[in-house]
This record gives structure tokens, C-alpha cells and sequence, in this order.
């Protein structure tokens, strides 16, 4: 073997070497990395925090503090039950969604449209993004037994 043939040898061997140790590309903070990690399911991104909601209550007291959150958190302004208005109609939702899914979506709007495919797909069909609502968990889970109640 000649000595550019060794080189060109030596030179491909190192290419194979360094391409095989290469870290998986991220945007610089692990943050592509960690999204890719997280499953999307029925339920939404698994590292979305749902609050710990995983059924629909049918509790009646849950029911009436919803509906009064309903009204006084404004999503009224956006949401009917029997039509879509500014958002979708919500009559069904809870026939149609996961309880993990609609806390998800009600307490962490933006990464949802941004993450979940079925979110994209109700948000491009209107012309505003569901704003931040700052619930906690336990008005979250008021408003989705009120939803549930529909």
C-alpha cells in the first residue's frame, strides 16, 4: 500500500470516528433534546404539567365553582357550549378530550398551541390564541367538572 492510500485510510477511519462521537444536535439549552423526549399523546406532552387532573369530576359543588369561574375568569368572551365563537364550541369537550389534556390546555395555552398537534389544529381555525388563563390546579379541575356537567 502506497502512503497516500494509508492517509486516505487513516483520514476516512477519523472522519467515522469523530462523526459517531458527535452529540446530538440541540438549540443550545437541551431544550430540543428534552421536547423530543417528551411523549404527545390523547393526554397532551407528558411534561406539560396537568395538575395532577386526570378524570372529569361529576362532584356538584366542583360543578357550580366552575361555572362561576367560567363567567368571572372571562372565558365567556371566547367560548359557548353549543357554538364556536371566538374559540371553539365546549358543549362536548370533555367527550371529545382527556381531563389531562383540557388542564393542560387551560392552564398552559401557549405551549400547547405550540407543542401538541391536536391544540395546533383547534388554534388554526381561529383567529386569536387562547390567552394565559393563571389558574391553579384546583380551578382548573372546577372548570372541567363544569364542562364535564354540559
Amino acid at each position: 500500500m502506497n502512503r497516500m492510500t494509508q492517509t486516505v485510510g487513516v483520514l476516512v477511519a477519523f472522519v467515522f470516528a469523530v462523526a459517531a462521537c458527535e452529540a446530538p444536535e440541540t438549540n443550545g439549552d437541551g431544550a430540543q433534546a428534552q421536547q423530543a423526549a417528551a411523549e404527545v399523546s390523547e393526554d397532551g406532552p407528558s411534561d406539560i404539567d396537568h395538575g395532577g387532573i386526570e378524570e372529569v369530576p361529576d362532584d356538584p359543588a366542583l360543578v357550580e365553582e366552575g361555572e362561576g369561574l367560567f363567567q368571572s375568569q372571562g372565558c365567556v368572551a371566547c367560548h359557548q357550549m353549543d357554538r364556536a365563537s371566538a374559540g371553539p364550541a365546549l358543549g362536548d369537550v370533555t367527550e371529545r378530550r382527556t381531563a389531562p389534556w383540557l388542564a393542560r390546555m387551560i392552564m398552559h395555552p401557549e405551549e400547547m398551541t405550540d407543542r401538541d398537534p391536536a391544540a395546533k389544529e383547534v388554534a388554526s381555525e381561529f383567529a386569536a390564541p387562547m390567552t394565559p388563563t393563571n389558574l391553579t390546579p384546583e380551578q382548573t379541575e372546577a372548570i372541567i367538572a363544569y364542562l364535564g356537567a354540559q
